[in-house]
């Protein structure tokens, strides 16, 4: 299980589907990639694209030892 423990604001500022295909995709990249502590979801995963022309969504592992949410732009 994939324990997003924060999120910054841009963050929270997309659409609850969006958030959700990040978060999807963030559990497939935890399986793929087991035991890394950054990764990054391309915009082209995400319904309706990335605001503030970020390229990414980054999840980094933060110090409860979850990940934090961020878009590009907030990295």
């Amino acid at each position: 299980m994939v324990a997003v423990t924060h999120a910054t604001p841009g963050f929270l500022s997309l659409e609850r589907p969006a958030q959700n295909a990040a978060v999807n995709a963030l559990a497939k990249l935890c399986i793929a990639k087991n035991d890394d502590w950054l990764y990054s979801v391309p915009a082209q995963e995400i319904p309706g694209g990335l605001p503030d022309g970020s390229l990414y969504i980054f999840f980094a592992q933060n110090e409860v030892g979850g990940f934090t949410a961020m878009l590009g732009s907030e990295y």
